[in-house]
């Protein structure tokens, strides 16, 4: 913009007017420069205008696109929360608790304490119990005793029966033998006697003789049969002292027998009774370290059921987690990545622990899914992982797209 004329100072009347007048042509001048100024400036912008629109419109352009490939094509993982989440021993953890009521002698469980298969946890009172114990043994053994004195008394009475059958069949041959004899003596008198007949017949011998010959055949004849009782009298005898031996041992048989069933029963009940005694006192049933012990004191009465001490097993350990059903059914599949966020820090300072899913609960328990995931034990922390170590579980369940999660929470949201 051009400057205005310089007008005259000075202060004489006739001077005065003529600055005046000036002054007026000096300000019209001034306006008509300004206006034509103004003039080029607004044509100047007239003619800027549709370059700058064009820039502006190009940015949105590239900006609208950049955006579009990034909600349709930015890679998004979509993960499921846990409601609960845990270190878990793959082995059950064992609760022992108090098998039957009575007096606690003794408790040996401290928290971390290693122990084996066997190993004594705690002992009650089994005073009573060891008593019937003693006594039942004590009758075990008077029956034992009287089983095997049974025993010997058979055998010896079998012995003393084939010593009688012996005998008398010794008996038996010697009174055969005589009859033998006897009968052959017979034979000899009768053939003796009937020759002394025929002789007197013809009068070569006398009367007498021949009667002298009949009565030695009687008296051979007599002799004869009495042997043959003798050998009978033996025989009968003989049977019947055997059968009465037969009815002795099957009777000394019969008590052993008996004995024998009461022995068995002592012998179940003492069993009984030993394992009544084995229940007082309580076994570590599993290797592991004692993971919880409870505030049972020695001397002090315990009911039944009343939980002594938790065994966790020696091994492997893996994450047990429970889902919502809606966050887990028909999401979370076996392989899936995880992570799991300790409560606090480890023992090597490890917070976060990579995982997989191995297994995935097919069944609602309790208004939850139960998930299990294995760990990487070469992962430095890992392996000090204790059973029962709280935290908290994300599952990568699913890879989509901004827009694709937009459609679903649409779809959900109209869905309701």
């Amino acid at each position: 913009m051009g400057h205005l004329p310089h007008c005259c100072t000075q202060s004489s009347p006739a001077r005065k007017t003529s600055c005046t007048r000036r002054t007026r042509v000096c300000a019209r001048t001034g306006a008509k420069v300004m206006t034509a100024h103004f003039s080029h400036t607004m044509v100047a912008l007239s003619n800027d205008r549709p370059r700058q629109v064009h820039l502006v419109w190009a940015a949105a352009a590239v900006g609208i696109a950049a955006w579009s490939i990034w909600f349709f094509t930015a890679p998004l993982t979509l993960y499921a929360s846990s409601q609960s989440a845990h270190v878990e021993a793959l082995g059950a953890a064992h609760a022992i608790d108090v098998p039957m009521a009575g007096e606690l002698l003794s408790l040996r469980a401290a928290l971390g304490l290693a122990v084996q298969p066997g190993d004594v946890i705690a002992e009650l009172d089994a005073t009573e119990v060891r008593l019937r114990l003693a006594e039942a043994q004590a009758a075990l053994s008077g029956l034992e005793s009287k089983f095997e004195h049974l025993g010997r008394q058979i055998e010896a009475r079998q012995s003393q029966r084939q010593n009688e059958l012996a005998s008398a069949e010794a008996a038996a041959a010697v009174a055969e033998t005589h009859n033998d004899e006897a009968i052959a003596a017979l034979e000899f008198a009768r053939g003796r006697s009937e020759r002394l007949g025929q002789l007197a017949k013809a009068g070569g011998t006398s009367a007498a003789d021949v009667l002298k010959a009949t009565a030695e055949v009687d008296a051979l004849t007599a002799t004869q049969k009495g042997w043959v009782s003798e050998v009978l009298r033996i025989r009968l005898d003989a049977n019947a002292r055997d059968a009465q031996a037969a009815a002795e041992i099957e009777g000394l048989s019969n008590d052993r027998a008996a004995i024998a069933a009461d022995i068995d029963t002592a012998k179940t009940t003492i069993a009984l009774t030993e394992r009544e005694v084995a229940r007082h006192i309580i076994r570590a049933p599993i290797a592991g370290r004692i993971g919880d012990v409870g505030s049972l004191r020695p001397g002090g009465f315990v009911a039944i059921g009343e939980r002594l001490a938790t065994i966790v097993p020696d091994g492997v350990v893996i994450i047990a987690a429970t889902f919502a059903p809606s966050e887990a059914l028909g999401r979370i599949r076996l392989g899936q990545p995880a992570t799991f966020h300790l409560d606090g820090v480890g023992l090597h300072d490890v917070q976060a622990v990579p995982a997989a899913v191995s297994a995935v609960a097919s069944e609602v328990r309790d208004n939850a899914i139960r998930v299990e995931l294995t760990m990487d034990r070469g992962i430095p922390g890992v392996a000090a992982l204790q059973h029962g170590q709280p935290g908290a579980l994300e599952i990568a369940v699913e890879d989509t797209t901004p827009a694709g999660l937009i459609m679903r929470v649409t779809g959900l949201v109209v869905g309701r």
